[in-house]
C-alpha cells in the first residue's frame, strides 16, 4: 500500500513540475528598423532582438497582409471564366446557364424544377477547333448572401440532321472572387465541387469531365441519328469564398533567432509590415505583435 501511495505521489509531483519546466512564458522580443520611408526597390531591414519559438512576418503586401489573416469571406466581384473548342455539327448547341435555387440532387426531375438563368450571350464561344476565352461573365446579379450557386452547360441537338459528328471542348473553367488588390479563384471541377451530367434524352452522347477541370461532349458516330440534351452541372460554390492570408516564419523552435530580416518592396505605397511572435507548447500560446506602417515611394 506504501509503495501505491508513494508511486502516486511521484506521478503527481512529476507531472507538476512538467508543467512547471513547460510553463509559457510571453516572448522576449523587440525589432527595430533605420526608418519609415522607403524608395521602391529598397531593401528594408528589421534588426531583430531577443527569442522566441517562433517568429512570422506579414510584410503588408498582397496576400500577406496581417489583417487579412484570418478572412475565409469577402464581397468582391464575381465572375466566370473558361475556354471553348468546337468541331463538327453546327446544330449541336451548347448554353451557359447557372441557379441559385437548385437543391443539389442531380436527377432530371430537380434540373427541371430548378430556375435557371441563361447567360450563354455573356460569354464569347469558340467557332471552330480554334481555342477561345469566355471573357469575364458576371455573376454579380446571380449572388444571395448565403447561397450557393451552382453553374450548368446544357448540350442539346435535335434528331433531324443528317450530319451529326460533333465535340464540344470547354477548359481552364474559373469561378473568381475579385475585390480590393486580390482574387480567389474555385475551378469548379477539383476539389469538393465536381461536375455531375444529367441526361434528359437518356442517349449514349454524354458530357465527360476529369480531373484537370475540362469538360467535353462528343458524338463520333456517323449518320447517328440520336437526339440529345444533356447537362453537366457543378457542385455548390460559395462566390464570396475567400482565403486568409499568409505569413512568412522566419524563426522556429529548432532555429536560431536571426540578427536581422529583410524585404523589398516592388510598388509604392503604405504598408503596414508586422511581427507575430509567439511561445507555444501544447495549447498554451503567449504572443506579442510588433508594426511598423512602412511608406514606399
Amino acid at each position: 500500500m506504501k509503495n501505491i501511495i508513494y508511486m502516486l505521489i511521484m506521478c503527481v509531483a512529476t507531472l507538476f513540475f512538467a508543467c512547471q519546466k513547460y510553463e509559457v512564458t510571453i516572448p522576449n522580443f523587440d525589432v527595430k528598423i533605420e526608418k519609415l520611408n522607403y524608395n521602391v526597390g529598397d531593401t528594408v531591414s528589421f534588426k531583430l532582438f531577443g527569442d522566441a519559438n517562433y517568429v512570422l512576418f506579414y510584410s503588408g503586401d498582397v496576400y500577406n497582409n496581417y489583417e487579412y489573416r484570418n478572412e475565409a469571406t469577402q464581397e468582391g466581384e464575381y465572375t466566370l471564366s473558361f475556354d471553348s473548342q468546337i468541331s463538327g455539327n453546327a446544330s449541336a448547341k451548347v448554353e451557359l446557364l447557372a441557379s441559385t435555387d437548385f437543391t443539389g440532387i442531380y436527377t432530371a426531375d430537380e434540373v427541371k424544377a430548378a430556375n435557371w438563368y441563361n447567360l450563354t450571350d455573356k460569354a464569347l464561344w469558340a467557332t471552330s477547333n480554334t481555342s477561345v476565352n469566355s471573357g469575364k461573365v458576371s455573376l454579380n446579379d446571380l449572388y444571395v448572401p448565403g447561397k450557393p450557386i451552382y453553374i450548368a452547360f446544357r448540350s442539346f441537338k435535335s434528331v433531324n440532321n443528317l450530319n451529326t459528328l460533333f465535340t464540344h471542348s470547354l477548359n481552364n473553367i474559373t469561378v473568381q472572387n475579385t475585390y480590393e488588390d486580390r482574387s480567389y479563384e474555385v475551378k469548379p471541377g477539383t476539389y469538393f465541387q465536381g461536375w455531375k451530367t444529367v441526361d434528359f434524352a437518356k442517349g449514349n452522347i454524354v458530357w465527360k469531365h476529369n480531373a484537370s477541370n475540362n469538360i467535353s461532349i462528343a458524338n463520333t458516330i456517323a449518320l447517328s441519328q440520336e437526339e440529345h440534351d444533356n447537362w453537366i452541372v457543378s457542385g455548390a460554390l460559395q462566390l464570396n469564398r475567400s482565403v486568409g492570408d499568409y505569413a512568412k516564419t522566419i524563426k522556429y523552435p529548432a532555429s536560431l533567432m536571426p540578427d536581422y530580416y529583410s524585404y523589398v518592396y516592388t510598388k509604392a505605397g503604405v504598408y503596414n509590415a508586422c511581427f507575430v511572435v509567439s511561445n507555444r507548447f501544447s495549447d498554451r500560446n503567449k504572443e506579442v505583435l510588433k508594426s511598423f506602417q512602412i511608406t514606399i515611394k
